[in-house]
């Protein structure tokens, strides 16, 4: 290596701090195996926001143990962006997607996601949920800011050769990130495809009715077992949260005596969406004579 190259590789490697993180095998296997895609023929073009989320939040792994933290956070960010923009044009017009593809006038992420409060069905019923969790998210994001746009010198690349830079807790604070967007991107997943999670489930696939549109009480179960599994070092605590999953939760796992079983679930759900229909045939024959 000549003197030139040396230098260069010195301007590469300048302040930055390369790390292992914590469950990183773990969170990679994860992502590799999060297939997040839906086969609804009227917005496919999902499927390319799904893989770029994705891809972003794998980068943002291989970013920080790199050394470049700032763009790490900011690759979270980007994916949790992503998200809500696919969800958001879901639910408009074809219109809405060509401004979008053209890179005209096109709302900011806080719009957007008061917009999906008014407009996608569900997403204000799981917000409203998950409202805790939604909105620590949040507040993690808002938090990544200040670290993206470097305000506070403990941001600068410089800071983190201090001896007295605090790494364990930076890391700490952006697995939790990452572990909360990963969350929250399939929360807006499920939302766009609620029976992703019945066919996820080879006891329920193909013994559910669902209804495409709505979200039922097992599935928002099985969402809240995800949760769990995925910010299982972080600070989502499931008894802590909304009355609702709490009670949810007490009704159908802690007590025997009232617990439901997948079959039985399915059953129950099977019965509904038959009276359903039935009513409906009724309604129609009169209609008819």
């Amino acid at each position: 290596m000549d003197l030139q190259e040396m230098i260069m590789q010195n301007m590469k490697d300048n302040c930055k701090k390369k790390c292992e993180l914590p469950e990183r095998k773990e969170l990679l296997s994860y992502l590799h195996g999060m297939l997040l895609i839906t086969g609804r023929l009227d917005i496919m073009y999902c499927n390319a926001f799904l893989s770029e989320a994705t891809q972003l939040l794998i980068n943002s792994i291989f970013l920080y143990e790199d050394g470049y933290f700032d763009c790490a956070f900011y690759s979270v960010r980007q994916a949790s962006e992503v998200f809500d923009s696919m969800l958001y044009l879901s639910n408009k017009d074809n219109g809405e997607l060509k401004k979008w593809e053209k890179k005209e006038r096109f709302p900011m992420d806080s719009k957007i996601r008061n917009q999906l409060e008014k407009m996608v069905y569900g997403y204000k019923e799981i917000k409203t949920i998950l409202d805790d969790y939604f909105m620590h998210h949040r507040e993690l994001i808002n938090k990544s800011h200040k670290i993206i746009h470097k305000q506070g010198f403990d941001t600068f690349y410089v800071a983190r050769l201090q001896k007295n830079f605090a790494h364990e807790k930076d890391e700490k604070f952006f697995m939790e990130v990452l572990k909360y967007t990963i969350g929250t991107g399939i929360i807006l997943f499920v939302i766009l495809e609620p029976i992703a999670l019945a066919l996820a489930d080879d006891a329920v696939n193909g013994k559910l009715n669902f209804d495409m549109g709505k979200i039922n009480q097992y599935q928002i179960l099985q969402l809240l077992n995800c949760l769990d599994k995925i910010a299982d070092s972080s600070t989502w605590q499931l008894k802590n949260h909304s009355p609702y999953i709490h009670n949810l939760k007490k009704q159908l796992e802690l007590y025997p005596e009232c617990k439901l079983s997948v079959e039985e679930l399915a059953q129950n759900q099977w019965i509904k969406n038959k009276y359903k229909q039935k009513e409906w045939y009724l309604k129609w024959s009169r209609k008819s004579n």
